[in-house]
């Protein structure tokens, strides 16, 4: 299905920049296709049967004509990720699942993504203040934990877990992605 080396290599660009840092494991379960359709696409080993094309496009909420023109280079990845369909699709009036949000966020640039970050904080926040006082003390944690420049002490974090209701093993985890250059040693 796909001609020539170019339509290979934009295939994999696309597949490389939905996917972000996901793991290629958990992210084909979102797409539908397996994970050695989903590593030759990225290696540019692979080819697109009309099943797993089908697949991918409707993964990304584009026609397959644009689809097919990302491929064959009319339109850039940007282009094609912007298009007005793949807009309006997204558009926060607009019902839009979970993985469907997600993959749009993997598409911009870092910059953007900050952008977005500091505004759910800055949401989260607005929230949290918007509750009545006795309300407000579990998701103010939470958000302080969020917003913080270092990693709490594992005698904290056992705390605030109890403080919150959740297990202190998931805390751990989420502490640990969030800073995770200091590590457990805290």
């Amino acid at each position: 299905m796909l001609s020539g080396e170019n339509s290979k290599q934009r295939l994999s660009e696309l597949c490389r920049k939905l996917r972000g840092g996901t793991s290629v494991r958990q992210f084909v379960l979102r797409v539908g296709v397996s994970q050695a359709t989903w590593s030759a696409w990225e290696n540019q080993t692979g080819n697109l049967g009309s099943d797993t094309e089908a697949k991918l496009v409707a993964f990304i909420g584009s026609s397959l004509d644009q689809f097919r023109k990302f491929l064959t280079g009319e339109i850039t990845l940007e282009q094609y990720l912007r298009s007005p369909k793949l807009e309006q699709e997204l558009s926060p009036t607009q019902d839009m699942s979970l993985a469907k949000l997600q993959a749009w966020i993997r598409t911009l640039p870092l910059t953007e993504v900050v952008s977005i970050a500091i505004t759910c904080l800055e949401t989260i926040k607005e929230s949290i203040n918007q509750l009545p006082e006795n309300d407000n003390s579990k998701f103010q944690l939470f958000y302080n934990l969020l917003s913080a420049s270092k990693r709490p002490s594992n005698s904290q974090i056992v705390k605030m877990a109890g403080k919150l209701g959740i297990e202190t093993e998931d805390l751990m985890k989420l502490c640990d992605r969030l800073f995770p250059k200091e590590g457990k040693n805290c």
